[in-house]
């Protein structure tokens, strides 16, 4: 029996939708069951194909062997590593410079980065979820830190912000600021555009001539075009300073982050770069950041702007029964406090900090060790040179006496 024209429209949750192919980037445990938990929520069961693609942990970048073939890994070398540079030989891959081996440099610069190793395993593992899922189809890359709408609408808003981007170099389901920025960027940004035509908003789109850098944190829900991830990995594989930089004062070079690269080359490129009108994943409140652990309670009251915003409140999201608890502690205190996970952070910081003095003194070792060296085959050289100019005198002495 056909319907009639007054009969009700059938709920969208009626007809057969393609699932979104979701990549997650991890390093396993707790974490990755709580994504997993997440997206069987009845809510999302359905609509997401849900994947997962290991992280890179920061302390196998630690030594020469670990940053080489983690860095050709996500394809920042051109050249297999164990065949070039760490069997003692010269690589093609020149860049920018002719006269810099990049193998060479990324090592020379990359061996006392000391805690922008979390920053630099993040640019790794980021590039490798890139090309995976460029390759196979993928509609958002994910990190597992995000919590997202437990709603049924959560599919339709970021089926409808692909559709509406489909030329996009760089689209955003989430995203993040400082709170003046946020509040920029929904009272006076947004407005001047189209739903999900919104531009990542660069200094250029500011009016009143303040220069806010990057606006817009995060790297944690996300995708990239083909080209996108070809520009991106061109600059980066031909600019050892695209990876690595450091000002006349510091002392070891800091890694430029991937939120900042991605948007950022994508535009230098001439590729769009689009934010949606209703982000769908949100960091996980109170959850122990891997690099920026001091920043967690601020990330959260950015949230809670957000949220505000978009008109979303945090039993909106989807959250463990702790992250549920950290909540109603700050409807009732309007603070965010962990001691705990804060506490932890500060015991990882410092045993960071300790394998990395460790690492320092064994680098300043081997230094003096050299030095010590140095003289010592200096004083043999001379030792040889008068042994052998005595035995020179003797030979044309006794030829002297013979003629």
């Amino acid at each position: 029996m056909t319907p009639s024209s007054s009969s009700p429209p059938p709920s969208p949750r009626t007809h057969a939708r393609t699932p979104l192919k979701v990549l997650c980037i991890t390093l396993g445990g707790s974490r990755r069951s709580q994504i997993e938990s997440m997206f069987s929520s009845p809510n999302l069961k359905g609509d997401f194909d849900l994947h997962f693609i290991d992280g890179v942990p920061s302390r196998s970048l630690r030594n020469k062997p670990g940053l080489m073939s983690h860095a050709y890994k996500a394809k920042l070398l051109v050249e297999d590593p164990e065949k070039t540079f760490l069997a003692g030989k010269k690589t093609f891959q020149r860049g920018l410079w002719p006269d810099l081996d990049y193998a060479e440099e990324l090592w020379r610069k990359g061996r006392s980065i000391n805690r922008e190793r979390s920053v630099l395993a993040c640019l790794f593992a980021h590039l490798n979820a890139m090309a995976y899922a460029v390759e196979n189809g993928f509609d958002v890359i994910i990190e597992d830190n995000v919590r997202v709408r437990d709603s049924r609408e959560t599919y339709d808003i970021m089926r409808g912000l692909i559709d509406d981007s489909k030329n996009a170099g760089v689209r955003y389901f989430g995203y993040l600021g400082p709170r003046d920025n946020l509040e920029w960027l929904y009272l006076k940004h947004m407005p001047k555009y189209e739903k999900n035509k919104t531009p990542f908003p660069f200094n250029e789109h500011y009016t009143d001539g303040v220069m806010r850098g990057t606006s817009l944190w995060g790297a944690y829900a996300y995708m990239v075009s083909e080209k996108a991830l070809d520009e991106i990995m061109a600059k980066l594989q031909n600019d050892i300073g695209a990876v690595m930089w450091k000002g006349k004062r510091m002392k070891t070079y800091r890694i430029k982050p991937i939120d900042k690269q991605m948007p950022r080359t994508a535009r230098d490129a001439g590729l769009d770069v689009r934010v949606g009108n209703d982000p769908v994943f949100f960091r996980a409140p109170m959850l122990t950041s891997k690099i920026h652990t001091k920043f967690d309670a601020e990330f959260c009251k950015s949230t809670q702007v957000q949220l505000d915003f978009i008109g979303v409140k945090w039993e909106d999201l989807w959250l463990t029964e702790e992250e549920k608890e950290t909540v109603e502690k700050y409807r009732a205190t309007g603070k965010w406090t962990d001691d705990e996970n804060r506490d932890a952070g500060k015991r990882d910081e410092r045993e960071e900090e300790e394998k990395d003095e460790i690492l320092r003194s064994k680098i300043e070792v081997e230094k003096k060790v050299v030095k010590q060296q140095q003289p010592s085959v200096a004083v043999a050289l001379s030792v040889a040179g008068v042994i052998g100019g005595l035995v020179l005198y003797m030979f044309i002495k006794n030829r002297y006496r013979r003629a």
